[in-house]
């Protein structure tokens, strides 16, 4: 059995409308971006329990690590830009 590429299979999965929410209608058309227009890529460093935090979080809410960690970095956003009186 050939193994199936897991980055083409992540990208048909969250591509879908439930999954990202991201379909909007443009000239009577509905118009869906693909993952690869919503996310980057990037790589940070965290320690092994700030690892393993997140890994737990994800199991016990149900969620995919990526999507938590977006989370938990959209709401550090909010928290530390609002001292600034500024959004993003």
């Amino acid at each position: 059995m050939p193994k199936k590429n897991l980055s083409q299979q992540f990208s048909v999965e969250k591509a879908t409308d439930e999954n990202i929410g991201m379909a909007k209608t443009v000239g009577g058309k509905q118009v869906r971006k693909s993952t690869k227009d919503l996310y980057k890529r990037s790589t940070y460093h965290l320690t092994k329990e700030q690892i393993r935090g997140v890994k737990v979080i994800a199991f016990f809410e149900d969620k995919d690590i990526s999507e938590l960690m977006r989370e938990i970095v959209q709401a550090y956003l909010d928290k530390s830009l609002s001292k600034y009186n500024t959004k993003l």
